[in-house]
């Protein structure tokens, strides 16, 4: 059985140390399933009965994921990270925690310019908007 689901959800779907993978095996009581996931598929082998259990679960979490999250990457220079970041993270954490998302920013010195935003669209948006802003600022400073 297999479910199509981009591979940057799959984090999601497994959870903090395979947390949610634990779940769905717990509350489906999978004993002899294999779940895999491998580029934009989540592979799912084992008795049939069991498997098809783990199929339900997985394909409903990864619809709801697909429906419901997105991601924006948006290229801010370098040199504006550490402003994004603020005084050990404290403006970047407090837009993650308003915003309910994740967000990534490449090390300064390694040359990558791109800020990736994940999470619930409302969020990404919200949090896209303030960091646009910052930027903004920064910029005609």
């Amino acid at each position: 059985l297999t479910i199509d689901c981009p591979a940057w959800l799959h984090k999601y779907i497994i959870g903090k140390k395979g947390a949610g993978i634990q779940k769905i095996s717990a509350d489906c009581q999978l004993s002899k399933v294999h779940i895999g996931f491998e580029g934009e598929k989540i592979k799912i082998d084992g008795p049939p009965e069991e498997a098809e259990k783990a199929f339900k679960e997985l394909e409903n979490q990864a619809n709801e994921l697909m429906k419901s999250t997105t991601y924006v990457e948006m290229k801010v220079d370098a040199k504006y990270h550490k402003h994004i970041i603020g005084k050990g993270g404290s403006t970047i954490n407090k837009i993650k925690a308003e915003s309910d998302v994740i967000i990534n920013i490449p090390d300064s010195d390694s040359g990558v310019t791109v800020i990736r935003i994940e999470g619930n669209k409302e969020g990404v948006k919200k949090a896209k908007d303030e960091l646009q802003a910052m930027v903004e600022k920064m910029e005609n400073e």
